[in-house]
């Protein structure tokens, strides 16, 4: 930010853009201290995000409170892309064909290396962790996605509204699902006494309830949080974003690491519902009804938005309009 300043002289976004919209040159952005400026700030919002190669925070999933562990996974990823929307849109819009590279590249980097370690792991909350670096490269493919290098003139950036408003629509299924999930964990760590995959054999015949409210959250996030197969998902909605921007590598790239993640989400499934029971019942369920409230109510929001999400997206419309982009 001091970098930025320092070239244009205003923190304020309008001014940015102003200053940016005449920088000139052959360096991307204009020249080279806007350059570091720019990649800095990206960095900074890609550790907020947890995207590649910033994530170095969420494998401490397993340490925290489940409480603690939804909140940061949901609450801190929706503000810091809010922020990044202002920003890069409002202030940098005019050099958006540098940035919008720099973007793509995250995003390939976090649904690539998010879902590959997810793979290998053995405790539910460290694949979570894993998992929500997928999601943040799924998300950037929207962001990218913002700006059409499809129709465009060469250097002439052109506003794609479908981009971010298949974010914002991402954004609030991702957290009705993953506050579903772990409220589920939560519920289910308790119950079995261990985060362990290995652990929740047989959990089906132990806890009915909770293990399909734990699938119907699974199958939500491979297929998009969508239970219309005649309408697309979330992740569709992005992928079509990609493809209309020009970036038709992109969204294959995302189809394939959402097939790579289907792979670990059905074996929890399959475990839970296939598997024999190899410990013992454990404790019995919370009487606490706090717990079981706020899993009732976020699967329920969760099913609500996978039958009737127009709402979502008139909404999210509504506020990508208000960047004046």
């Amino acid at each position: 930010m001091a970098l930025v300043f320092g070239f244009t002289g205003s923190t304020e976004l309008s001014e940015i853009s102003a200053a940016v919209s005449g920088a000139g040159g052959d360096v991307a952005f204009g020249n080279y201290a806007l350059l570091v400026g720019v990649v800095l700030l990206v960095a900074g919002f890609g550790f907020k995000i947890s995207a590649a190669p910033f994530q170095m925070w969420c494998p401490t999933f397993t340490k925290e409170l489940t409480p603690v562990v939804a909140f940061l996974s949901v609450a801190s990823k929706a503000a810091g892309f809010a922020v990044l929307f202002r920003v890069l849109f409002t202030g940098f819009f005019d050099v958006s064909l540098d940035w919008a590279v720099l973007i793509a590249v995250l995003a390939a980097a976090s649904m690539s290396i998010g879902n590959a370690v997810a793979i290998g792991q053995s405790n539910i909350r460290r694949l979570f962790g894993y998992s929500t670096i997928a999601h943040a490269g799924y998300l950037l493919v929207g962001v990218a996605a913002g700006v059409n290098t499809a129709g465009g003139l060469p250097d002439a950036p052109v506003f794609a509204s479908i981009g971010l408003n298949s974010v914002l629509f991402y954004l609030v299924a991702y957290t009705a699902t993953n506050l579903t999930a772990f409220f589920a964990i939560a519920a289910i760590g308790e119950r079995v006494g261990s985060d362990r995959i290995s652990d929740y054999a047989g959990l089906f015949a132990r806890s009915p309830v909770l293990a399909m409210t734990l699938a119907l959250a699974l199958i939500a996030l491979i297929v998009g949080r969508h239970w219309k197969f005649h309408r697309p998902g979330a992740k569709l909605y992005v992928f079509t974003a990609a493809v209309d921007s020009g970036l038709a590598w992109l969204a294959i790239v995302g189809v394939v690491n959402s097939a790579v993640s289907a792979y670990y989400y059905i074996r929890i499934i399959r475990i839970m519902f296939l598997q024999q029971a190899s410990v013992s019942p454990g404790a019995p369920p919370s009487r606490s009804p706090a717990p079981w409230a706020a899993l009732a109510v976020a699967a329920a929001v969760l099913v609500f938005l996978g039958v009737a999400p127009g709402f979502v997206l008139e909404a999210a419309g509504a506020a990508v309009s208000a960047l004046g982009v």
